[in-house]
């Protein structure tokens, strides 16, 4: 990334810039989204976020929540900003498939293109990349982007709310490995800006819907085990979602779960989607393992080392655990390996 070029865009004259992110927008798409929309806001340009769907109700308390476009809403005029914008950022996706319909639009667009991201390799056409996977989360990204810019003043109580909830969230409240010194350095100074970091809690953690926790219970007594390979999966099926009353986020996390059990180093969720005839899959590890390879292989994803998703073209779970039963097989020795630790 040519920082000295970059940064004279946007200490010039007033821009207008969209920010985009991943379909399906969790804590750090929004909160990485938000924290740069209000940077770049307080620096005196004309910005936009367009999200290509909806997302939970947990994350709709965030400081410029209520400016945000759903793309599957407001085709006609996030097309004609979009082509009017002078830059585009691209954040927390590595693909531009990620963003499905939305993706050509961008495509499409003669913008300046900049893609801040912490995935593995990324592979979105732009003219400035700022990627690095060993960041915890592209939130995280979007102080150290400002610190480059040169931008620093422009962060104030909202958008360091904003990037505050985004590592958050990615980083299992501070608990994942990428977690790092430097990490905490970023929270402290964003809380300095005047973060209420119980607050925040409170609305990511504490604010849950009924049917999250009839949900999590249903999940929990779908689990398989896989002693052999230190292995599990759980299952919800589309006729116990709908039994539930399920709402967009009502699952999101409920693969950890599976982790928290001795021995266990693998944890994976199939959720059916039977509108798209498809079974959503979420995989995480422990250790060393890579369900980012594991789901390149096995179901059609990828992710992270640690944190991966996938789809299998399919409703029928009973398929779904008996191909998860032959991946971790398959990885059997790897995975048994993977937590050999401290």
């Amino acid at each position: 990334m040519d920082t000295q070029k970059l940064q004279a865009l946007l200490k010039g004259q007033s821009k207008n810039i969209v920010i985009v992110t991943h379909k399906n927008p969790d804590g750090d798409a929004m909160g990485s989204s938000l924290g740069l929309y209000h940077i770049l806001k307080n620096a005196g340009h004309n910005v936009h976020v367009i999200t290509p769907n909806d997302y939970p109700s947990f994350l709709k308390w965030m400081p410029g929540e209520k400016d945000v476009w759903r793309y599957e809403w407001t085709k006609s005029r996030s097309h004609k900003t979009i082509m009017g914008a002078d830059m585009i950022f691209c954040l927390d996706f590595n693909d531009i498939s990620r963003i499905e319909a939305l993706g050509a639009e961008v495509t499409a667009s003669k913008a300046i293109k900049v893609l801040i991201d912490h995935h593995l390799t990324p592979v979105v056409d732009v003219d400035y990349t700022y990627s690095d996977d060993n960041m915890i989360a592209t939130a995280e990204m979007i102080y150290h982007f400002a610190q480059k810019m040169d931008m620093l003043e422009f962060l104030d109580k909202d958008s360091a709310t904003c990037i505050y909830t985004g590592i958050l969230t990615d980083s299992g409240e501070f608990a994942f490995p990428k977690t790092s010194a430097v990490t905490h350095y970023v929270v402290s100074e964003l809380m300095k800006k005047g973060v209420d970091n119980y607050a925040v809690y409170q609305h990511i953690y504490m604010s849950f819907a009924q049917s999250r926790l009839l949900l999590l219970g249903k999940s929990l007594s779908n689990m398989h085990i896989f002693s052999e390979q230190a292995a599990v999966c759980m299952t919800l099926t589309q006729e116990e979602l709908d039994a539930a009353g399920f709402k967009k986020g009502d699952t999101e996390g409920f693969v950890n779960y599976g982790l928290t059990i001795k021995n266990i180093n693998v944890s994976c969720i199939f959720i059916e989607n039977k509108s798209e005839g498809i079974i959503k899959v979420s995989l995480r590890s422990k250790g060393n393992f890579s369900v980012n390879e594991m789901s390149r292989q096995f179901f059609n994803g990828a992710g992270h080392i640690n944190a991966a998703g996938g789809q299998l073209p399919t409703t029928d779970m009973q398929y779904a655990v008996s191909r998860f039963k032959e991946a971790v097989e398959y990885y059997k020795d790897a995975i048994l390996a993977s937590n050999e630790q401290k």
